[in-house]
């Protein structure tokens, strides 16, 4: 009896060192626990703000979407305006090319236009040049012819004075 009392009680023993053993195991695995959980909230608090921060950037991907679209349309209307203008503008180039050939048409015509008056020009003083000379020529006539019928007066006069 002693000794299943000693065998008891060293199996007492044994199991008390078991259960402290086991309580240190199960403090630790409640501390492990605790830290696991916290991490838990940890990770679902950064996932609540991660979902946060998805529907922040879906909402701005729809409104972005929604912003391409309306560009989109802007676009298409801006296509058509384009086209209607480079329509519009077509003639008009047009016009502007025959404009231009006309211009070039009519400075070749000015630039004729400004030889022949320059020529006019020479033409015009080489004929002041002669009408000087012959007025010249006119007035040393004029004057000579003057003097002969003075000369020829004189000399009638004295016809008539000595007959």
């Amino acid at each position: 009896m002693k000794k299943k009392f000693s065998a008891l009680s060293k199996d007492i023993e044994v199991q008390r060192e078991d259960i402290k053993s086991m309580e240190e195991k199960e403090d630790e695995l409640i501390e492990s626990i605790k830290d696991l959980e916290k991490e838990i909230q940890l990770h679902k608090k950064d996932i609540h703000e991660r979902d946060l921060t998805i529907g922040e950037k879906e909402k701005k991907i729809y409104q972005l979407k929604k912003k391409n679209q309306e560009l989109e349309k802007f676009k298409f209307v801006l296509d058509y305006k384009i086209k209607d203008l480079n329509r519009q503008i077509e003639p008009r180039e047009n016009e502007i090319t025959d404009m231009k050939e006309n211009i070039t048409e009519m400075d070749h015509e000015l630039e004729q236009y400004h030889k022949m008056n320059a020529s006019l020009d020479n033409m015009i003083g080489t004929n002041r040049i002669k009408l000087d000379t012959m007025q010249k020529v006119i007035m040393k006539q004029r004057q000579s012819i003057s003097k002969c019928l003075e000369e020829e007066e004189h000399v009638f006069f004295l016809r008539i004075i000595f007959y």
